[in-house]
């Protein structure tokens, strides 16, 4: 197992996946300042969830006929910084369409990082795969409090 390049992956997947968790933590802030009621906040936790879910198969088959390790990058980049872009926009629909590009980026990036991991991994998979996923799961946890500290600290 190559174990430096598994921590700089789990790394990325951990930042990949703050914004998926940072998601929930970010739905009271669009209430208050946009009034958006539960059906509002549903809409939005559909598109940053399910379809990202139902078109992650879509970007499995690319990893596995060819691999592209910048779908890595891109898949982490479209995460960040459609993320970042609902702080700007007010619109349902805008704001709806960011987080439909974040979980795309996630489904981008995920079945090439598990394919790398997977590459990387040796006769270890079980435990690559672990170490890959606590980045995920920190990743989830920090999103919140990231999340929260910027918008209360910057708006």
């Amino acid at each position: 197992m190559q174990k430096k390049h598994l921590y700089f992956i789990a790394a990325i997947h951990l930042c990949n996946d703050i914004s998926s968790g940072a998601m929930p933590a970010v739905l009271p802030f669009f209430v208050l300042n946009y009034g958006m009621d539960y059906t509002s906040m549903a809409g939005l936790m559909f598109a940053g969830s399910f379809l990202s879910s139902v078109i992650q198969p879509l970007f499995g088959y690319f990893a596995d006929k060819t691999s592209k390790l910048w779908f890595m990058a891109l898949g982490v980049f479209l995460t960040g910084v459609s993320l970042a872009v609902t702080g700007f926009v007010q619109d349902y629909w805008c704001i709806f369409a960011a987080i439909t590009m974040m979980g795309i980026g996630s489904s981008i990036f995920h079945p090439e990082a598990a394919s790398m991991v997977n590459h990387i991994a040796g006769r270890q998979k079980g435990s690559a795969m672990s170490i890959f996923s606590v980045g995920g799961n920190g990743g989830f946890g920090l999103g919140p409090l990231l999340a929260v500290f910027l918008i209360t600290t910057f708006g």
